[in-house]
């Protein structure tokens, strides 16, 4: 990750507002680059579990960005939040067991 861009805030503090991720082949040719940008922001006030949650259709696949064999679709529409996370990552790792118990 490279930063590029940064903000002033109160308290002598600086808070990213540009960074790109950029993802390296093995050889180093870059593979991806992925520009994160941050349109509004309030460093003041710490932002509620509320403004970090997601409303995921059915039928959208999630993994594990480690291991894209980790996938799995959602069999309904779900609300997601911080708290949530643990249970996806656990939900990617029993995708993986499965695939291992299968390939057997």
């Amino acid at each position: 990750m490279r930063i590029t861009d940064a903000r002033e805030c109160s308290g002598g503090r600086w808070f990213p507002t540009r960074i790109l991720a950029v993802r390296q082949r093995p050889d180093g040719e870059i593979w991806r680059v992925k520009e994160i940008v941050v349109t509004a922001l309030d460093a003041d006030e710490r932002p509620k579990a509320t403004d970090f949650v997601l409303e995921l259709r059915r039928g959208i696949e999630l993994n594990h960005a480690d291991n894209l064999r980790s996938a799995f679709k959602l069999s309904a529409p779900e609300r997601v939040g911080l708290a949530d996370l643990e249970k996806l990552q656990g939900r990617c790792q029993q995708r993986l067991e499965q695939l291992e118990r299968d390939d057997r």
